[in-house]
């Protein structure tokens, strides 16, 4: 049995929840509306003429980050799908590569958010935006590994013999299949 880090409801309603909120809410609405706005601007920055050689820099640096802007908001949808069709579909393999990337970029975030406050001495509440979201992350993380695990023990192709009425259990003093 697995542990239920959600005791209130079944491990697979809170994964069924989280990749409900993650895929259609929140990675579906919010997401498209930023793969809105950030391909606006990157249309209207790369339009933009640049006199200025410091300008011409600017943009160039503006377009390089609003395409990383697009490219990790894709990969978040992508990874909310990927979630939620791993759930749906009962696939350990799926949830388990959700959980892989999730927690690369949950370390990256560690990582990020440990040198922006160190070099730029971020205000205390995008630290504490970035924390929670972190804490979140674990927990959905927890959630998640929870539902793997149940989904391999209730495999019951797992490598386990569920005997029935044409198998025969072997006696412990007698190794040897008795004989038919």
């Amino acid at each position: 049995m697995a542990f239920n880090p959600c005791p209130c409801v079944p491990i697979e309603g809170s994964v069924k929840g989280f990749a409900f909120f993650d895929g259609h809410f929140k990675k579906q609405v919010v997401g498209i509306l930023r793969i809105i706005w950030g391909t606006t601007l990157l249309v209207f920055v790369s339009l933009e003429p640049a006199d200025h050689p410091h300008l011409h820099h600017l943009k160039v640096a503006a377009i390089v980050i609003l395409s990383f802007f697009l490219v990790f908001t894709l990969s978040e949808i992508g990874l909310a799908v990927l979630l939620f069709s791993g759930v749906k579909n009962r696939s350990s393999s799926k949830c388990s590569l959700w959980l892989v990337v999730t927690g690369i970029i949950v370390g990256f975030s560690i990582l990020t958010a440990i040198s922006r406050q160190l070099v730029n001495g971020d205000t205390e509440l995008v630290l504490l935006g970035m924390v929670i979201w972190i804490l979140f992350k674990i927990y959905e993380s927890l959630v998640v590994y929870a539902f793997i695990q149940g989904v391999n023990g209730g495999n019951k192709g797992s490598g386990v013999v569920y005997p029935n009425s044409d198998t025969r259990l072997l006696e412990p003093s007698n190794p040897q299949p008795p004989p038919q």
